[in-house]
Parts: C-alpha cells; structure tokens; sequence
C-alpha cells in the first residue's frame, strides 16, 4: 500500500534542504583561502616617506573656531510655516473664459 506525501512531510524536508544548504554555503566560504598576496608592482610605487609639504598646507589651512561653525537645527513647524506664508506671492491668474463648442476657431 503506497502512501502519499502529505503537506507536513513535504514541509519539513523542504526545510531540512534548506538548512543542509545554508549550512554547507557556511562552511564553503569559511573554509576557502582568503589570498593576502600583493602584486609586486603595487608595492613598487609606494613611498613610505611623509610628505613635509602636504603636513605644511594642512597645517595653513582656515581653521573655523567655535563660533565661527553655523549649527543646522531644525526649526520648530510654527516658523517654518511662516516662513513659507512669507515667500509665498500672489500673483494674478488670467481667468479662463469658455467657448461655444459648436463654434469653429479660425485661425
């Protein structure tokens, strides 16, 4: 006598798949070499000297105190409203008239 697969039984082997999946995926990249080699000629042009007049113009460049630093704080929405009721300008609208519809426009 041949039983069918019920829906519980389809379930969980599916999920048993998944597991064994992501757990041999887990394994394969934890288990793989990671290559630390560099190529010669990257390390060919690099200098390991400190460049004195790089540090010389940092050292000349704006500094900006305390005071001088503008904070961004966002404003309360009162006076962003009257902000915006401020800049805002009326202006006039031509009315729109209408025309006859049967009437033909020459050009």
């Amino acid at each position: 006598m041949k039983q069918k697969p019920t829906f519980v039984n389809i379930i969980v082997l599916t999920l048993v798949t998944v597991f064994i999946w992501i757990g041999y995926s887990i394994y394969a990249s934890l288990s793989r070499p990671i290559s630390t080699e560099v190529p010669q000629e990257a390390l060919e042009n690099f200098d390991p000297t400190l460049d004195a007049e790089a540090v010389s113009k940092l050292q000349q460049s704006i500094y900006l105190g305390e005071d001088e630093i503008v904070a961004s704080t966002p404003q309360p929405e009162e006076e962003i409203e009257e902000v915006l009721e401020e800049e805002v300008i009326e202006e006039e609208s031509p009315t729109p008239t209408a025309t006859p519809a049967n009437e033909e426009t020459q050009p």
